[in-house]
């Protein structure tokens, strides 16, 4: 009895699913990765988010965390975690402003009801977030200096602002508007951004 090898069609179907294996699985794992990326850039948005609306609740068109800050005698444009600052070449007022450190932000406000904290902030117990880098290795930026306003001076009330805590994605380019009105506001490419005040 002789031993029988494998037939040359046996042969050409098992490379075909090694190659085909082979072809596939890197290309869900760079999925599940980007996904998982995504999911923990949106829970470290979020958590930010929140801890700034216990800070400094919502009051009108701006809040009392951002009217008074201010980086040596200029009101701050944005606040920025530690990283790598992202590009906006669409929207350079991101960039182009006094920049805050949203760490030490949290820091200065206090505890409420000490020296530092902030007039309306909540008097519950809370946590500073831990802020670190975005998972494409950049800086969260909140764009504070937008509840201010840049734009000329009008005859009546300027509409509510949307602020956000924003993530530049995994291009690490800007892509969301810097100062929108707060009902048509949107996020732009693939950003992640939660809206600090609704």
């Amino acid at each position: 009895m002789g031993v029988r090898g494998f037939t040359v069609p046996q042969l050409a179907a098992a490379v075909a699913l090694i190659l085909i294996a082979a072809l596939v699985v890197p290309a869900l794992a760079a999925t599940l990765v980007h996904r998982r990326r995504v999911a923990r850039a949106v829970a470290d948005v979020t958590r930010i988010a929140i801890a700034i609306r216990e800070i400094a609740p919502e009051n009108g068109n701006e809040s009392s965390w951002s009217t008074g800050m201010t980086t040596a005698g200029s009101p701050v444009a944005t606040l920025a975690g530690p990283g790598e600052m992202p590009k906006s070449p669409t929207f350079p007022e991101w960039l182009t402003g006094r920049s805050g450190d949203l760490v030490n932000q949290f820091a200065a406000s206090g505890p409420p009801g000490s020296a530092n904290s902030v007039v309306g902030a909540s008097h519950r117990p809370r946590l500073a977030p831990e802020i670190g880098l975005d998972p494409w290795g950049n800086r969260y930026l909140v764009n504070i200096g937008a509840a201010r306003g840049f734009d000329a001076p009008r005859s009546g009330p300027r509409p509510a602002r949307a602020i956000w805590v924003l993530s530049a994605g995994s291009n690490g380019i800007i892509e969301t508007p810097y100062d929108q009105p707060a009902a048509t506001a949107i996020v732009g490419g693939d950003d992640v951004a939660v809206r600090v005040w609704r």
